[in-house]
């Protein structure tokens, strides 16, 4: 064995379990010859030292090879050791079902595996050779092989080792005479994996077997409940959590499925001393979803891994908040806070600067340093600063100085994070420091503290003992928190992994957590990638004050009370849940629900009553619930399936028979749960000795009455009609149900399926079955208009059927006396022009009408239109608009019937309500929802949102919604010639209104320049100037438009007018300058489409050092932003901000053109040293410019090149630094203050 590098040569190498057969294995048997192989110790040597070696060679003779039957062909060796571990050698002798080759295969041995723990396992090495008798050199070997055996694999070999044709060959030599063959297998082993502390069996109790739980992980939770264990450990710091004020919080029950809306009702004090109170309390895992609700967090950032160090500064910054103004404030400072200084020495003159500081942890260097010791002297090493980086002094200018750190003062609890991640600038990536560093249980820091000022009675003693080492596995793009916790301070350790805790030795805490090579492969470069990231120590004279522990007694009564409260009402709230999970859905319609209904047809499912009810029960054991529900009686409910007919309209179509009366609702499917149940004394029950064609007799019709004279539809109720009866019983039943005389004419339709046009007239006097009526059938009734009705749409009911004139429709439609009235439903609809006009119609006209009414969203293009409508809602002038001078309509195309229609439009009551309700929805949402008619043209829709923002519609535009964004606006706006039902979609009723500055008839001969306005001392722009200027301006004129608005603005004087200057640029990036006599409409288009060109219009006042100088003279600087770590290091230009210019002799450096450029725009140093100037070349090319860098040199004729340019890029002012160095993660951590 030369080699630990696996290679499969010509070999195939598989698993056993790939080449088993349905056969039995067979035992070694006489045939089958074992035997040790030369290189073999003396018979001697004792069985314990062969079990104990860790390279063995076997020799294995297989005899009677070629007589062997099929039965025969698979067959063990005897058992065979290697460091300590039972083999057997399985042979495939005559191939298996995929292969006529030899398969061979090396298992452990059955008993053997099943006494040993899942987590164990056994790096061999082997390799396994037919020899060939005749020639050595020609002896078949198998490529060398690796294999980790444990319970889950616990074979490996190869399964084309030697074709059975060579094998049986006698001239190949591997047959020898007598009709065997010999394999030979060596085996060494690598190393032994043995179980972890945290391998545990299943069925573990962690409160058992150490007294303390574990925390449950919500998917990348491990980071928290590490440091949570920790923190719980410190009994100061717990005292203080259950001691901050929460007694006059409501009571909340802790529900699994909390949402995101009811997280902001989550007290974060409140849920932390909970999860303390369960920590101590209970006995089995506790979970933090509460909590982290508190923190505001929801699924997505629970399954975001963070840095424990950054939570656990964040953790501590709020607790401080919110412990202050308590009894326990200024505790997080008590514990974590010391205090170190600052100081910078310079070398050359007498000066010195000190500054105190405070911090709450120390970031320890790892790479370079052998321990924690040595990493300490390097924090506290001085610093030189000299060349690029020298200091600035006071009154001295720039000075060679040394810089460096002096600990004034340790906390009692010292927190030390170890920077074991790095920023790998050639991966763009942070890669982990996996290398050895070792700490100590006990740590002297004495030497570290700066005894200037300090008197003997002032001296702390500053050792301190190991409390917790905090370990991360895994590489810097992820991996798993885990905390090994002394919690008392005495010798006892505890590993805490999440959900589970174990007790663990000295060694596993601390030695095998310092990192450095895996020693399980001494050859190789490999390294530990678990290993300690944090540690906690504890001041060695704070240990009783501070780890001492808290008794169940000393949590306060109105803590107990409350969480005993809550856990009562979490216990009922978990048995309603499991009581529920017992609990179907049924869909129920009632006759009190079709009376409120105003619409076509019946309520669709969506909108019917829906009743929880054991999934065991059935209709027959559900009728005492709908006793109480609906307060029907028992023996009068009878119960019809709601389905869809062919034609698509939902019907109550069929009586619920025996069967299905008696099945359980769990063997329904969701669609068969759907009911009609109806208080039918009339109607006889369906039973099993019934005919079963009695039921058939009878059908139920729902009654609808619709009023003329206020244009509403409304529901009456239901009854069962005999089907040989005529029709002329359900006129009599609505006569006597509206209490009308027997003699009053009405007028009934059958609504078979409104939105398909199928409404037809009843004739009283045939029978139902003759008119195909069923049940489920759906009547309307109104009155009888009179004969001489000026209405459209007048019938004559006294005429029969054989009376009918040619104009009548011979369907019995609609019987009108006009051959206008026979219209369809295409051309009655077509007259439904106003979005909220309820014209004068039939039953079947409003019908038809009901059917066509959409209800649509509208929402704001944008902020800014939000604004402007609320700004326009509250202006007292109100736009209305006559339809001849609206410029969407054509000329010629209004007459006085639309002027009149229109008028009646704003005279209706529904219009009334509508525009009402819009208008308040407008004003508290910003939204508004109406119901409007589909056939609306758009020009018409205009006309009436006029009304409702009070804005003029020419000035307004619509917008559907996007295709793969229903939440956002089309880029196309909604022609003025198009209808509603062909503008909004089923997925998304939505519709943006965007309020225009200028109507369209303003911009014929104008157009809209926006020119961003800048003073002389800032660099960001100040104001975006909007003027309508006549596309025939010239670049002087508009200048002249501008001078007259910012004066009117009191942004300048006059004097200033002279000082103005204009330029063009273009995502962020100066362009040109601009001909004063020349059209700016052309500069700012360049023959493009408006909503396609990115020019800006700038306006400023020249810097007064810039007045004499040419236009040539200027280069230009541009603002830049540093792309995201996840993309690339570059950068990329500011679209939206300002270039400003500077000026530069050929000697000047950068340092000298800065000191103007802070003087220009007024920064103060602190804002001004988060500048970093850059030479863009390209987004990925941009290197920085030092202040020594002469500009000329480095720009030269190129300083006017848009392909290289100056860049500033302004870094971020984070108030902390939170994690290692420049951590960044996809998802922001943050708590919730």
């Amino acid at each position: 064995m030369v080699s630990i590098d696996v290679s499969l040569a010509d070999a195939s190498f598989g698993s056993m379990d790939e080449a088993r057969e349905d056969t039995s294995v067979r035992q070694a048997d006489d045939n089958i010859v074992v035997a040790e192989s030369p290189d073999a110790v003396d018979e001697q040597e004792s069985c314990e030292t062969k079990e104990s070696r860790t390279t063995t060679s076997y020799v294995w003779e297989v005899r009677d090879l070629v007589r062997r039957s099929r039965a025969e062909n698979r067959i063990l060796s005897e058992e065979f050791v290697c460091g300590g571990i039972p083999f057997r050698l399985l042979a495939f002798l005559k191939g298996n079902m995929q292969h006529s080759s030899l398969s061979l295969f090396l298992e452990i041995d059955k008993t053997f595996r099943e006494s040993k723990h899942d987590r164990w396992g056994a790096h061999m090495q082997f390799e396994m050779v037919v020899i060939n008798h005749l020639d050595g050199s020609k002896s078949s070997h198998s490529a060398e092989s690796q294999h980790i055996f444990n319970a889950r694999h616990v074979d490996r070999g190869f399964e084309k080792l030697v074709s059975l044709a060579k094998l049986k060959d006698p001239s190949e030599g591997f047959l020898k005479p007598d009709g065997s063959i010999q394999i030979k297998v060596l085996l060494k082993l690598v190393f032994l994996e043995e179980p972890r502390p945290l391998d545990v069996l299943p069925g573990y109790d962690s409160k058992k077997e150490t007294g303390y739980v574990g925390l449950r992980n919500q998917g990348a939770t491990c980071y928290m409940n590490s440091f949570l264990q920790t923190l719980f450990a410190i009994s100061f710091l717990r005292k203080a959590v259950y001691a901050m004020p929460t007694e006059n919080l409501e009571v909340q029950p802790l529900s699994p499925k909390m949402n995101d809306s009811q997280s902001t009702s989550v007290n974060m004090p409140l849920a932390l001393q909970r999860l303390f109170y369960e920590l101590q309390t209970r006995r089995d895992v506790v979970a933090t979803r509460r909590l982290t609700k508190s923190f505001g967090w929801d699924n997505a950032d629970a399954f975001q891994q963070h840095d424990v160090q950054e939570f656990s500064r964040i953790l501590a910054d709020v607790l401080e908040g919110k412990m202050a103004k308590t009894e326990v404030a200024g505790t997080i400072a008590k514990l974590f806070e010391g205090k170190y200084e600052n100081v910078v020495e310079c070398i050359n003159v007498d000066f010195r600067s000190k500054r105190p500081e405070e911090y709450q942890d120390l970031s320890l260097t790892v790479r370079g340093c052998k321990d924690i010791l040595e990493s300490m002297k390097q924090f506290v090493e001085w610093e030189t600063l000299e060349g690029d980086n020298k200091y600035l002094a006071d009154g001295h200018g720039h000075q060679d100085a040394r810089r460096g750190y002096r600990f004034l003062t340790f906390p009692p609890v010292l927190q030390i994070q170890l920077k074991r991640f790095e920023f790998d600038l050639g991966t763009k990536c942070f890669s982990k420091v996996n290398d050895k560093f070792i700490f100590y249980d006990e740590l002297d820091l004495n030497e570290f503290i700066s005894k200037d000022g300090m008197s003997d009675d002032d001296a702390v003693d500053y050792v301190y003992v190991l409390h917790s080492v905090l370990v991360h596995q895994g590489s810097g793009y992820g991996g798993h928190y885990q905390v090994f916790l002394r919690p008392t301070g005495k010798d006892q350790w505890y590993l805490f992994d999440d959900e589970t805790v174990v007790m663990c030795d000295k060694k596993h805490a601390i030695e095998e957590n310092f990192g450095g090579r895996d020693l399980r492969y001494p050859k190789s470069d490999i390294f530990k990638t678990s290993n300690a990231y944090m540690l906690v120590y504890v001041r060695r004279n704070k240990i009783k004050e501070f780890l001492s522990p808290v008794r169940n007694e000393e949590i306060p009564h109105h803590l107990i009370q409350r969480f005993a409260l809550e856990e009562q009402l979490e216990e009922e709230a978990r048995k309603k849940r499991e009581d529920d999970a017992l609990k179907t859905n049924l869909t129920i319609l009632t006759c009190d629900q079709l009376a409120s209904w105003t619409g076509v047809e019946i309520p669709p499912i969506s909108q019917m009553k829906t009743v929880r009810t054991y999934k065991k029960n059935c209709l027959d054991t559900f009728k005492e619930q709908a006793l109480r529900e609906f307060g029907i009686p028992v023996q009068n409910q009878r119960y019809f399936h709601v389905t869809n007919r062919k034609n698509g309209s939902l019907r109550a179509n069929r009586l619920a028979n025996p069967s299905t009366m008696s099945t359980a609702f769990e063997i329904m499917q969701d669609s068969e749960k759907v009911f009609f149940v109806g208080n039918l004394p009339n109607l006889p029950v369906p039973t099993p000795h019934l005919d079963t064609r009695q039921p058939r007799k009878y059908i139920l019709i729902f009654l609808k009455w619709f009023d003329p004279a206020t244009n509403s539809l409304s529901g009456i109720g239901c009854d069962v009609f005999r089907r040989e009866d005529n029709v002329s019983t359900a006129f009599q039943r609505i006569r006597e149900m509206k209490d009308l005389p027997d003699d009053c004419n009405l007028l009934g339709f059958e609504e078979e399926h409104a939105i398909q046009g199928l409404v037809n007239r009843l004739r009283p006097d045939d029978t139902y079955a003759r008119q195909s009526l069923v049940s489920g059938d759906i009547f309307c009734f109104q009155d009888m208009p009179p004969i001489n009705s000026a209405s459209s749409l007048m019938v004559d009911e006294t005429k029969s059927p054989s009376e009918m004139d040619d104009s009548t429709d011979p369907t019995g439609a609609l019987n009108v006396s006009s051959a206008a009235e026979n219209l369809s439903r295409q051309e009655i609809i077509a007259t439904f022009k106003d979005p909220c006009k309820i014209p004068d119609m039939s039953a079947r006209g409003f019908l038809f009408y009901q059917s066509e009414l959409i209800k649509v969203s509208f929402m704001p293009h944008s902020n800014e239109d939000r604004k402007k409508a609320t700004t326009f809602l509250k202006s007292n002038q109100i736009f209305r608009q006559s339809s001849d001078s609206s410029p969407n309509r054509k000329s010629g195309s209004s007459n006085s019937s639309s002027n009149t229609s229109r008028d009646n439009v704003r005279s209706s009551t529904n219009w009334k309500y509508q525009l009402e309700k819009a208008r308040q929805s407008l004003r508290n949402n910003g939204n508004f929802v109406l119901s409007l008619n589909g056939n609306t043209e758009i020009v018409l829709l205009l006309e009436f949102l006029q009304l409702v923002l009070n804005v003029p519609s020419e000035r307004l535009k619509l917008y559907t919604s996007a295709v793969h964004d229903p939440e956002r606006p089309d880029h196309r706006s909604i022609p003025s010639a198009s209808t509603l039902k062909n503008t909004v979609t089923t997925e998304s009723n939505r519709i943006f209104f965007q309020i225009m500055d200028f109507s369209p008839s303003q911009l014929q001969e104008n157009f809209v320049l926006s020119c961003l306005w800048r003073s002389t001392n800032s660099y960001k722009s100040e104001l975006d100037l909007k003027l309508l200027v006549p596309r025939t301006d010239t670049v002087k004129d508009v200048q002249t438009r501008i001078s007259e608005r910012l004066l009117k603005e009191k942004l300048i004087s006059e004097d200033q007018i002279k000082q103005l200057r204009f330029f063009l640029m273009k995502e962020g990036k100066f362009e040109s300058w601009i001909d004063e006599y020349s059209n700016l409409a052309i500069h700012l288009t360049r023959a493009m489409p408006e909503y396609l060109t990115r020019r800006r219009l700038v306006c400023e006042i020249i810097p007064q050092s810039e007045i004499e100088l040419k236009q040539s003279e200027l280069v230009w600087v541009n603002f830049v932003s540093r792309l995201p770590y996840g993309q690339t290091m570059g950068f990329t230009a500011q679209k939206e901000s300002l270039p400003f210019s500077i000026h530069f002799s050929e000697t000047e450096t950068l340092n000298d053109v800065k000191m103007r450029i802070q003087t220009r725009f007024n920064l103060s140093s602190h804002d001004f040293s988060k500048w970093e100037f850059v030479l863009m070349k390209s987004v990925y090319n941009s290197p920085p410019v030092s202040n020594d860098d002469v500009l000329h040199a480095i720009l030269g004729e190129h300083s006017r090149d848009s392909r290289r340019y100056l860049s500033v890029h302004i870094k971020e002012d984070k108030k902390r630094k939170y994690g290692n160095s420049d951590w960044q993660s996809d998802r922001s951590l943050r708590i919730k203050r």
